[in-house]
């Protein structure tokens, strides 16, 4: 069985060759402190091949930090030296004059499969509600990219978004919700879950189970996340339900193995879900074709 992640972020060094967001740190002491600790622990994309190897992870979507601001250089050099192993889910300004040039001009870069949104602060989810995303989501449902969205304290707003634009290939990363380190998890972990199972009534719709055992209150195998994973598959079905692992941030909770430990060698689901949910499903919505000399 394939095994495809996500979700894996690389970063190296602030330098001129890869020049990290001079604005990112800026925002506040949790910025702040996520920029000084990355400049001490820097994952290059041939640490996390290493890293894949040894948890037994064939592929992998690379999602641009936020670090590198709308700079996709680094992700694009790893997809362009490893197609096999990486594509690319960047970051396009989604605010910038032409956005839809610019739509266009990623869905036609090679290795790229969509473009990444984060709504995590309250100005963020204003750009949601005020519409000022609106040419942005217009743009990449007229040019058929896929949008991951990062919203987990905001699952109320990716509603009428994804009633507008039901041609847009939405994808909720995280299961949709708060997850530990960076940020708590609700008392409840799961307590969101039916704003996030509600969204299942939208056909493009799908669901990224990256990082899930950072929300279990268990240790391995995190049994205590099946009620809530299997509402979910059965909600979208598995060919909406995406694993992943959010290298590196996850690590500091959960190992690489163990996060595919927990799906892969589980009675919890049987031969078909897993493969679907492993890497088949994100290989169709993402229309990335399994290379057929692509061998771990």
């Amino acid at each position: 069985m394939e095994v495809v992640d996500s979700q894996v972020h690389i970063w190296k060094k602030d330098s001129p060759d890869h020049p990290w967001d001079p604005e990112y740190g800026k925002g506040g002491p949790s910025a702040a402190a996520h920029r000084a600790k990355s400049a001490e622990h820097t994952v290059s994309y041939e640490d996390t091949i290493t890293a894949m190897d040894d948890a037994g992870v064939d592929a992998a979507v690379i999602v641009t930090t936020i670090l590198y601001g709308w700079d996709n250089s680094y992700s694009l050099e790893a997809a362009r030296k490893h197609p096999d192993r990486f594509v690319v889910m960047g970051r396009v300004e989604p605010f910038a004059p032409g956005v839809d040039d610019r739509v266009r001009a990623w869905k036609e870069t090679p290795g790229t499969v969509g473009i990444r949104v984060v709504v995590t602060t309250d100005p963020q989810r204003e750009q949601v509600t005020s519409g000022a995303l609106e040419p942005f989501f217009a743009a990449a449902e007229r040019q058929d990219v896929p949008v991951a969205i990062f919203a987990p304290r905001f699952l109320p707003e990716i509603e009428p978004i994804a009633r507008k634009h039901p041609g847009l290939a939405l994808h909720l990363d995280h299961v949709g919700l708060p997850q530990p380190p960076l940020m708590p998890a609700d008392p409840g972990p799961f307590e969101r879950l039916p704003t996030l199972l509600a969204l299942a009534k939208y056909p493009r719709v799908a669901v990224k189970l990256s990082a899930a055992p950072t929300l279990s209150l268990e240790k391995f195998p995190f049994a205590d996340l099946w009620p809530s994973v299997h509402k979910i598959i059965a909600a979208f079905g598995p060919e909406r339900v995406l694993w992943g692992s959010d290298w590196t941030r996850a690590l500091p909770v959960v190992s690489y193995k163990e996060q595919v430990r927990a799906f892969t060698e589980t009675n919890e689901l049987g031969d078909r879900e897993k493969e679907l949910i492993m890497g088949k499903s994100l290989r169709t919505l993402l229309r990335w074709p399994k290379a057929a000399t692509a061998s771990r």
